[in-house]
C-alpha cells in the first residue's frame, strides 16, 4: 500500500480534486474528510459521473462514495483476500483503515508491483 494517501475536504469542488490531485499528482482517488473524520472516497469514476461543466460548482460531498458505502480493508488482511475484494466489488483501490483512520491506499498497481 501507499502510505501517502491524498485527502480533500468534503466542501471542496470537483475541479479542485482534478487540479490538485489528478492532474498534478496522477491520483485516481482521494479520501474525503469533514474535519478529522473520514466521510467518503472520491474516485475518477465518481468524477466522470458528473458533467464536466458542473465540476467547478459541484462539491466533493455531492459526488463522493459515502463512508457507509465505501469499500476498505484492514491492514492485516491477506493480499489474496484484498485482490478478491477488488475483483468482487469492481474497484481499483481500497483504503486501508483501522478504527476509522486511513493508514494508506492499496491499489491494483500496488498489487501488481508486489507480485513482480
Amino acid at each position: 500500500m501507499s502510505r501517502h494517501c491524498a485527502e480533500i475536504s468534503d466542501e471542496a469542488f470537483l475541479q479542485d480534486m482534478l487540479d490538485h490531485h489528478v492532474l498534478s499528482d496522477g491520483r485516481r482517488s482521494v479520501v474525503v474528510k469533514a474535519g478529522a473524520s473520514v466521510v467518503g472516497l472520491l474516485t475518477l469514476h465518481s468524477l466522470r459521473e458528473v458533467p464536466q461543466a458542473d465540476w467547478p460548482k459541484t462539491t466533493v460531498k455531492q459526488a463522493m462514495i459515502p463512508a457507509t458505502q465505501m469499500k476498505w480493508v484492514r491492514p492485516d488482511m491477506d493480499l489474496d483476500a484484498a485482490m478478491e475484494e477488488m475483483d468482487r466489488d469492481g474497484v481499483n483501490q481500497l483504503p486501508v483503515m483501522r478504527d476509522g483512520t486511513v493508514l494508506g491506499m492499496l491499489t491494483r498497481g500496488d498489487l501488481i508491483d508486489f507480485l513482480r
